[in-house]
């Protein structure tokens, strides 16, 4: 898939369900991404065997909110964690919002 294509999938995907997966190499997805927006940070999260940090450690990362000037998030997967590997996620605009002026 040409990153033309390759953003344009994602951009669709994310405006119809607000979620895009895609299954491509490093340097594919790292055009795309360039092609979406700015990236405003990278960070490799990896368990390290006696790690305490929330992003080497062995346990789940509390819930939490991302960089401050990030309008999306992606994460690149090399591999799932043995134990499960599930990710939870919320789109805070919109909790808010179902929240309500409370």
């Amino acid at each position: 898939m040409r990153t033309t294509e390759l953003v344009a999938a994602i951009r669709s995907a994310l405006q119809r369900q607000g979620l895009a997966v895609q299954a491509v190499g490093r340097e594919a997805v790292c055009e795309a991404l360039c092609g979406i927006g700015e990236i405003v940070e990278q960070t490799q999260v990896r368990q390290i065997k006696g790690a305490t940090t929330y992003l080497c450690g062995n346990d789940a990362v509390p819930l939490h909110t991302d960089h401050p000037e990030a309008r999306l998030v992606a994460w690149w997967c090399e591999s799932q964690a043995d134990r499960d590997g599930a990710s939870v996620l919320a789109d805070g605009n919109d909790v808010l919002s179902l929240m309500g002026d409370q």
